[in-house]
């Protein structure tokens, strides 16, 4: 592959070359077919995520997520403990059951932003026990 080359998806999700014959037609160079247009199932190649694992500082507390950085494009969070949920907030301060809080449930549960999702402000986080790890990720 090189810089500035255009690729395109076959049915099975490999990657197809594609190069241009000057406008007169495109031309699929691993099966030479002709007049398919490279600019439709683009590649999108996705920014280098960063790990934010962390605990729960003060159990009922909130704390922020990420040196309290807003993350560039989008974020996920995962609730290794067993019985306690968390709750997250990109809105406001984080309270269990508030307004404007996400649950992430206990022994395993996640939330990942929306594609194309920006959080608009930095991430709240609030779970009930001091010390209450916390899996998190953002890009």
């Amino acid at each position: 592959m090189y810089v500035g080359q255009t690729f395109q998806l076959d049915e099975s999700g490999n990657v197809i070359p594609q190069t241009s014959t000057s406008g007169a037609a495109d031309v699929n160079i691993a099966s030479g077919v002709v007049g398919m247009d490279p600019t439709q199932n683009a590649v999108s190649v996705g920014s280098m995520g960063s790990v934010g694992d962390m605990t729960i500082k003060a159990g009922g507390t909130a704390q922020y997520l990420f040196a309290s950085s807003v993350p560039n494009n989008g974020f996920s969070i995962y609730n290794p403990d067993a019985t306690n949920d968390l709750w997250i907030s990109d809105s406001a301060v984080a309270v269990a059951n508030g307004l404007g809080s996400i649950r992430v449930a206990a022994n395993g549960g996640g939330y990942e932003s929306p594609l194309g999702y920006k959080p608009f402000a930095r991430i709240s986080i609030v779970g009930a026990v001091t010390a209450q790890k916390i899996t998190a990720r953002r890009w």
